[in-house]
């Protein structure tokens, strides 16, 4: 389940425009660059790349839908014992019979993955015993559970909590899960910034420009118009929490994932590797060594880079080689 709320708040967003007309067949972690052409990919035709409606295998055109609704109908779960089971989280409402076949509706108010508090309101016609199973994802390190602003205990992640009580109507719920700042490992030693289930990117600026088909229509490719060769600092690794700064804006009424509307942005050190070029529209990534850093040029002047989230991006670097 950690890894359906990666794929689906970080890669999914990511892969189609704002009004969901167009979507990219092929997505890569470090894209710095969206055009027609021939990539080293397993299957691509010259067109896999590009943000377009008819490019890719149609199928994935007319199921593309169905990923946000999917998942919106698969946050909760019957248990064996007639208790629910909350296995992902995000806002909506569930209606089952519990414990003796007593309905009940659960709220689930919240802006997750967008903030780190989930508050489960429960609505039943008369008091009934039942089972409440709660995942703690495996990034969280304590998770805090409380009802009525009562706490009832702490759990550590990656586990199911079990909660098996009598229920009234109008209890409320309420799990917190802290979101730190981490790195983990990715290909060739790199590092990613992650927060709680977001991984986060660069900010790279875009410059959108049409393009035309004559058999496959309207699509976009999409260059940068700001530098994205950065490695980031050996100190942001070592202690990301001190070493990092996290902002966060209002989400606004009408919410999309793209740089404009990001909620959060996290700033850090970095310095621009100058070799570190595009080689047939791919920014193949720099080795990092064994030993932990980059061996190769380094500019001598520190910058700060803007990371957001990896769904609000189009353009982003993920996977950053670590310099000194």
């Amino acid at each position: 389940m950690d890894a359906l709320e990666r794929m689906t708040f970080n890669a999914l967003p990511a892969q189609t425009t704002d009004d969901y007309r167009m979507r990219q067949y092929l997505q890569m972690p470090n894209q710095v660059y969206v055009s027609a052409g021939d990539y080293d990919f397993s299957y691509c035709e010259r067109l896999s790349n590009v943000f377009g409606t008819h490019t890719g295998w149609y199928c994935c055109l007319v199921n593309m839908h169905q990923g946000w609704a999917k998942y919106a109908t698969h946050l909760w779960y019957a248990t064996p014992d007639n208790g629910l089971a909350a296995l992902v989280y995000g806002p909506g409402r569930v209606t089952a019979r519990v414990g003796k076949g007593v309905p009940v509706t659960i709220d689930e108010e919240t802006v997750y993955p967008f903030e780190n508090i989930i508050n489960l309101i429960l609505t039943l016609p008369e008091s009934t015993r039942f089972p409440l199973e709660l995942r703690i994802p495996v990034w969280c390190d304590e998770a805090a559970i409380s009802l009525n602003g009562i706490r009832l205990q702490a759990e550590k992640g990656n586990r199911m909590v079990r909660i098996e009580r009598v229920w009234n109507n109008n209890d409320k719920l309420t799990i917190e899960f802290p979101m730190r700042v981490k790195t983990t490992n990715w290909g060739r030693n790199s590092r990613t910034i992650e927060r709680g289930p977001l991984v986060y990117a660069l900010k790279v600026g875009e410059k959108w420009e049409k393009k035309m088909d004559p058999d496959l229509g309207e699509y976009y490719d999409i260059y940068p118009t700001t530098p994205w060769n950065y490695g980031i600092a050996r100190a942001v690794v070592d202690d990301p929490e001190k070493n990092t700064t996290v902002t966060e804006k209002a989400i606004s009424g009408n919410f999309y994932w793209n740089q404009s509307n990001a909620p959060f942005e996290i700033r850090l050190s970095g310095r621009k590797i100058p070799d570190w070029e595009l080689v047939r529209g791919v920014p193949y990534q720099p080795v990092t060594k064994r030993y932990g850093e980059y061996q190769g040029e380094v500019d001598d002047t520190e910058e700060t880079i803007t990371l957001i989230p990896y769904g609000c991006t189009k353009l982003r670097i993920v996977a950053f080689p670590v310099v000194r």
